[in-house]
């Protein structure tokens, strides 16, 4: 349960970083 709810965190950070990165 631990590591399915880290590969969803994973999941929505993965692509939120670069997009804050980009726009700053």
């Amino acid at each position: 349960m631990e590591s399915l709810l880290s590969f969803g965190i994973a999941l929505i950070t993965a692509p939120l970083f670069p997009g804050i990165i980009l726009k700053v």
